[in-house]
């Protein structure tokens, strides 16, 4: 009974976090372009690396 209470709450969890980003930013370094959360900005970037604040 403890186990299906524990298992339940992790499955919440799982489902939250995965909803948690839904704004992001794409940015591209190079050849690769990748995402940015929100609540983080690009400060200064080359083809060889990304500042991010």
């Amino acid at each position: 009974m403890k186990f299906n209470k524990i298992f339940l709450a992790v499955a919440i969890v799982l489902v939250v976090l995965g909803m948690g980003i839904v704004v992001a930013e794409d940015i591209s370094v190079g050849d690769h372009e990748f995402t940015i959360p929100d609540g983080f900005q690009e400060v200064q970037s080359t083809d060889e690396m990304v500042l991010l604040s």
